[in-house]
């Protein structure tokens, strides 16, 4: 029997050497060494102590106190103190632009002690989900190594680029310490294989993003499967370089509606569900915006104004499955032209293609995530006045106590569903299977990954 747990991924991480890492598979790895400041609990909806604990709210919300969680300290020895956590928190608004304008309306960061202190010019409703989305980097700064002090409840043994394998052995500081397993993270990019190198005792945890969608049914009553909603969702976004044509909102609204979501669905064996808006989480709203119906001679305008539309995708299963079926939908209802550009895995977009099929991943917790990305792209396209009733109700939604009414709710998803250049497609799943040695641990929606409780039985 191995004494150590075996987990599997896709992809090496972009972002392991960065203790705040943005893609998805860069915070799993670096969450087994990296404890945020707050954690969201999926079961509860709510945050919950990490670094961080006995939060006090006082002036009307103008001021928030946090305790230093006594039981953490850097794996190294050294104690972990209020002051470091206010040096990181100030030195990341400084130099992290999307931090920044979140943490505007933050008017000190104070720490004395055990004891961290945040004073606000207004009220922030969200501070606290933002502080779920920060972790302090290393003490010797972000490039880690073994030598590397951290805080979670392992610690870096060493990285195997021949091999693909990062090991993780526990953290002598941090509670529990002698009941942790190490961990081994092993890249492995056979999709199909999954299944069979779990019932050959070979991976413990198999990657949530990576799994053989026609073998879900076989899989899915078994009591190693898993799944759960992931914080990912799929989505077309025009490229600097998309043909002039494309721009026009009319045209996005046909290039939408000729995309079947609840066949696209269907085609990933229900692994992904259909998305219709890009505020889909933050306004809970149903697709009580149908897509708009194809409007006659659509093909004509487009097929004439449009040899040949280029559709860029990152080559990471499923999304090759993705983009066919988007470019054979379009080429079906609207007689267009469409070739596929494989890009490599971590490219955000392709400098020789018009539309990019791209995975977004937030960087907070919703209702956060979601309205950072989607007023990024309103400020590009937007009208003066459109921008001018979005921001005003982000504002409320950010700051008053009381959340905006349904109705403003459904204006924002109005305004930025006609006006930024994406096309909502899918909201992803993840799917996985674990065995029965490995307890306590789950794969959250929102990716706050919690290694302090994993056990090897």
């Amino acid at each position: 029997m191995k004494d150590f747990v075996r987990l599997e991924i896709d992809e090496m991480p972009l972002g392991i050497w960065n203790a705040n890492a943005l893609d998805y598979i860069g915070r799993y790895v670096s969450a087994a060494a990296v404890e945020p400041l707050l954690r969201f609990d999926d079961s509860s909806r709510q945050v919950v102590s990490g670094l961080l604990t006995e939060t006090c709210i006082e002036r009307g919300g103008l001021c928030y106190r946090f305790r230093v969680n006594p039981h953490r300290a850097w794996s190294n020895g050294a104690a972990l103190d209020a002051v470091q956590i206010a040096d990181n928190l100030c030195e990341t608004r400084a130099r992290r632009p999307y931090w920044a304008h979140h943490l505007r309306t933050v008017h000190t960061i104070e720490g004395r002690g055990d004891i961290l202190t945040v004073e606000l010019k207004r009220s922030l409703r969200h501070l606290a989900a933002l502080l779920t989305a920060q972790a302090l980097a290393p003490a010797c700064g972000e490039t880690w190594s073994p030598d590397s002090p951290v805080l979670g409840p392992y610690v870096l043994e060493g990285i195997d680029l021949h091999g693909a394998q990062i090991r993780f052995v526990a953290n002598p500081f941090f509670p529990d310490a002698k009941e942790r397993t190490p961990l081994h993270f092993q890249v492995q990019r056979d999709v199909e294989g999954v299944p069979e190198r779990f019932c050959r005792h070979l991976v413990d945890v198999t990657c949530s993003t990576m799994f053989p969608l026609t073998r879900l049914g076989e899989w899915s009553g078994r009591s190693e499967y898993r799944s759960g909603p992931a914080p990912i969702w799929m989505q077309l976004e025009f490229t600097p370089n998309a043909h002039p044509i494309l721009m026009r909102r009319d045209v996005r609204e046909q290039l939408s509606a000729a995309i079947d979501r609840n066949a696209l669905s269907a085609a990933l064996c229900g692994a992904a569900l259909p998305r219709w808006s890009v505020l889909a989480t933050t306004a809970r709203v149903e697709p009580g915006l149908q897509p708009p119906t194809l409007c006659a001679g659509t093909s004509d305008r487009l097929s004439d104004g449009l040899l040949e539309l280029r559709l860029a995708f990152c080559d990471y299963y499923p999304n090759y499955q993705v983009a066919k079926f988007v470019a054979d939908s379009w080429a079906q209802s609207l007689d267009l032209k469409v070739s596929l550009v494989s890009v490599p895995f971590g490219t955000t977009s392709a400098a020789n293609a018009d539309i990019s099929l791209v995975l977004r991943l937030p960087a907070f917790p919703d209702p956060i995530g979601e309205l950072e990305a989607a007023l990024v792209m309103l400020g590009c396209v937007g009208s003066p006045d459109e921008i001018k009733r979005a921001r005003t109700i982000v504002i409320a939604l950010q700051h008053q106590s009381r959340a905006p009414s349904e109705s403003d709710l459904r204006d924002l998803v109005h305004i930025l569903d006609r006006s930024v250049a994406v096309i909502p497609l899918l909201d992803l799943r993840h799917h996985w299977l674990t065995s029965a040695r490995v307890t306590n641990f789950d794969l959250p929606c929102l990716g706050s990954f919690d290694y302090s409780l994993l056990r090897l039985t």
